[in-house]
């Protein structure tokens, strides 16, 4: 737990440049909610589409006062003995400050929103947030894509700095491999995660199109993978990687 405590710490001190993923900005430290849902009997996702859409609505109808953007996320890969969601959704505003503040204005004005989202989908079972560093940024913006998640555990002695090094060294690898688009992200555990939550964090990128996510994984077992171990094998081992596809609900973005 010290050394998580310790990655928070130091990562929340870091400069808030911007990135962009599409034009719904998000600086390198921002804040996750997410729920885990499941389809009610007699639904299916287009039901969900409708209120989102209707959600999507109600936030630029002047309801809220700060910057706000949600995806879905539906599996692609994942093992249900495992996971057993159908659906999910990630939002992130800029800071926890700024997520206190959509709460209380959900709370305040999304009643008849939140039976309509009720009687589509069950997502009582996890509401939990995350803290998010932005590892990489993307070269192109994009909304929609496929978002590639494992989950990782710290080993004795990693360091803030061993990993900012090796976020360096990869970036400079991923350039010069031409890479495909990607946001690469770390999600470190927060409110509702659960006592018993496995993980010191949740390793994460994001990319435009399964086509691209196939040709990373083509350059990751063709020579990629082993110098990605090389720079982070002595500071994490992650288990099993999941793929879901991600789709852009929308949100607020103030001028």
């Amino acid at each position: 737990m010290n050394k998580i405590i310790k990655f928070f710490v130091v990562s929340v001190l870091l400069s808030f440049t911007s990135f962009s993923f599409s034009d719904h900005h998000m600086p390198n430290y921002s804040v996750m909610e997410s729920f885990q849902c499941q389809l009610n009997d007699g639904k299916g996702m287009d039901d969900v589409a409708k209120v989102d859409a209707a959600w999507n609505k109600w936030m630029q109808a002047g309801n809220v006062s700060v910057a706000y953007n949600s995806w879905r996320m539906v599996p692609v890969f994942q093992n249900k003995k495992d996971f057993d969601f159908t659906h999910g959704w990630i939002g992130f505003t800029s800071n926890y400050e700024d997520m206190g503040i959509i709460q209380d204005e959900w709370v305040a004005g999304g009643e008849k929103l939140q039976a309509k989202f009720d009687a589509v989908e069950d997502c009582t079972s996890v509401h939990a947030m995350n803290y998010v560093y932005l590892v990489r940024s993307a070269n192109e913006p994009f909304e929609d894509g496929f978002m590639t998640v494992s989950g990782c555990t710290l080993s004795e002695g990693a360091t803030n700095e061993a990993f900012f090094a090796a976020d360096e060294m990869w970036n400079a690898y991923l350039d010069e491999g031409n890479f495909s688009n990607a946001i690469q992200m770390r999600w470190l555990p927060g409110s509702g995660t659960g006592i018993d939550y496995p993980y010191d964090f949740l390793n994460v990128s994001v990319v435009p199109s399964f086509k691209e996510w196939g040709q990373n994984v083509d350059k990751l077992v063709t020579g990629g993978g082993a110098y990605s171990q090389s720079l982070y094998g002595e500071l994490a081992s992650c288990d099993t990687t999941r793929v879901y596809r991600t789709t852009y609900v929308g949100g607020y973005n103030p001028e």
